[in-house]
């Protein structure tokens, strides 16, 4: 039997990230699969475009929504992490592949908490925006038995997260 797997971003938008999660889980899927796609929110309102063009379930997690206060966020994010945990749980997920920092940071101590056997995260390059504290708390999380294995798409991604603090034997290249 195939192992049920989830594929996590951190918002639905027109990008590189998004691009490989979805392509990753529809060749998943045609291998026979059970397959979700999850995000924490639909940034550029693409939810019901992409549930209808894709043959797997594309969930929003509904984790922020731009214009509300940051409290309402936080609740929001903090709601949109328990329905992740429950996901997992319900639906047994085996296996589970975050796409950008801010999904491993968020989805890995999650998907790890609801007990998910293998958790990988992707490194798909820097993210100019990203805070310094930010990317010191991902290497660190990276290094830690919350995460399975840890992917890069490139061989240049791969020694761009082994500069970023990522011990080699933790990533791989896909």
């Amino acid at each position: 039997m195939k192992k049920p797997t989830v594929f996590l971003g951190t918002q639905m938008a027109i990008g590189g990230a998004q691009r490989m999660l979805m392509i990753q889980a529809a060749w998943f899927k045609q291998q026979g699969y059970p397959i979700w796609a999850l995000y924490f929110y639909d940034k550029e309102g693409l939810h019901q475009k992409w549930s209808a063009e894709f043959d797997f379930p594309v969930i929003n997690l509904d984790g922020w929504r731009f214009g509300a206060s940051p409290f309402a966020n936080t609740w929001r994010l903090v709601g949109a992490l328990w329905r992740l945990f429950r996901f997992l749980r319900e639906n047994q997920i085996s296996v589970i592949e975050t796409f950008t920092p801010h999904s491993d940071l968020w989805g890995l101590p999650v998907a790890w908490l609801a007990r998910v056997p293998v958790r990988i995260g992707c490194y798909q390059g820097i993210i100019q925006t990203m805070p310094g504290w930010q990317t010191w708390i991902h290497a660190r999380l990276v290094n830690t038995p919350i995460v399975t294995r840890f992917v890069g798409v490139s061989n240049q991604m791969v020694e761009l997260a082994v500069e970023a603090g990522i011990r080699p034997e933790k990533v791989v290249m896909i």
